[in-house]
């Protein structure tokens, strides 16, 4: 069974909308709201498509990603991840920057 799926631009708008509402929320606190995974679990700490080493060449913090994550539109989603190891997580939505 693939773990990928297209969601409905309805579910796409609702999604952005409710991240937007949360980074926006006056709870949120950027330095401890936010994990970022540096790498995967099986990825080399020299790979220069590492979260952190492409952070490093955008010379980004999480400030500057959660600025993007505010700039995402529907227009940039591609498809929908469903976490088979932990269903109790909810999808994860990708979407190109």
């Amino acid at each position: 069974m693939s773990n990928k799926m297209i969601s409905s631009e309805i579910e796409v708008e609702a999604f952005l909308k409710e991240m937007k509402e949360i980074i926006d929320s006056v709870p949120f606190n950027v330095a401890t709201d936010l994990e970022i995974l540096p790498k995967k679990r099986m990825q080399s700490p020299i790979d220069p498509y590492t979260t952190v080493n492409t952070l490093l060449e955008l010379n980004f913090d999480k400030n500057d990603v959660v600025n993007e994550f505010l700039l995402l539109d529907k227009s940039e989603y591609i498809e929908t991840f469903i976490d088979n190891k932990h269903s109790s997580l909810p999808p994860f939505l990708h979407l190109v920057v």
